[in-house]
């Protein structure tokens, strides 16, 4: 996760199969609409369900 060599792309979906333990297949088929952003809190949605927000 610390090699420079690597695209950041690279590294987060890294971080999200170590981190969330989700399959490289989920991970690689995640729309950047899976990403949602509510002032300063960010959220990724990994199901058909979005994010709880408190």
């Amino acid at each position: 996760m610390h090699d420079d060599d690597l695209a950041i792309e690279d590294r987060f979906a890294g971080l999200l199969v170590l981190i969330y333990a989700q399959p490289l297949t989920t991970v690689s088929q995640l729309p950047a609409t899976a990403v949602i952003t509510d002032g300063p809190q960010t959220s990724l949605m990994l199901g058909d369900t979005p994010p709880a927000t408190a």
